[in-house]
């Protein structure tokens, strides 16, 4: 537990030094020498380098990420980052669980070792963009196991769309359901505020 706590910590501070920079980031060349580090094939214990031995595809993953960079970028690492992720190892065991993983991605392959749905693609730690086709059919084979056929279909945040199975297509993932209430603030913070919705998200 105290091992966990110092990492997240360390991981914390490191999404603070992102943020940091990624606040100064002004023109598309800024962004571009961004993710050059970012993805850079030594970086994080080389979990890139399968990524940036592909040209096509980290020029598309970049040409992606160069059109449309995030205005909230650096907030969603600071609120959002791995530093404050829900530990999911209780609920990545299921039956109705797939994990696809990169077998040169030695960390992630460490990590899924333990579980039965665990299969791995030729990839590294970037499936999607490296092995699309492989993770597709994987995932479509996962999700046909009864032969009735399923299909997530919805716009994908991230492209690497792809068909697999005959009534299976691959858009986006899903990690868990989760509940977020939102609660109205005091009415003087709404003052000259847009008209928004609030509820609760599911």
């Amino acid at each position: 537990a105290d091992a966990d706590k110092a990492d997240r910590r360390a991981r914390a501070a490191a999404d603070a030094a992102t943020a940091t920079r990624v606040r100064a980031l002004a023109s598309d060349d800024d962004w571009r020498r961004f993710y050059d580090d970012w993805y850079a094939g030594d970086a994080k214990d080389g979990i890139w380098g399968r990524l940036r031995a592909d040209r096509a595809a980290y020029d598309a993953l970049l040409e992606r990420r160069l059109a449309r960079a995030p205005p909230d970028a650096a907030a969603s690492l600071e609120k959002a980052g791995l530093a404050r992720a829900p530990d999911l190892f209780d609920v990545a065991g299921g039956d109705d669980v797939l994990l696809v993983y990169g077998s040169a991605d030695a960390r992630v392959a460490g990590d899924c070792a333990a579980f039965p749905n665990a299969r791995p693609v030729d990839a590294g730690h970037a499936v999607l963009d490296e092995a699309p086709d492989a993770t597709a059919a994987v995932v479509g084979g996962f999700l046909n196991r009864g032969g009735g056929g399923v299909s997530f279909l919805s716009e994908a945040l991230e492209p690497s769309v792809v068909a697999a199975a005959a009534r299976t297509v691959v858009a986006t993932a899903v990690v868990e359901d989760f509940d977020a209430p939102l609660a109205r603030p005091p009415s003087n913070a709404w003052a000259g505020a847009p008209k928004i919705a609030a509820g609760a998200t599911r």
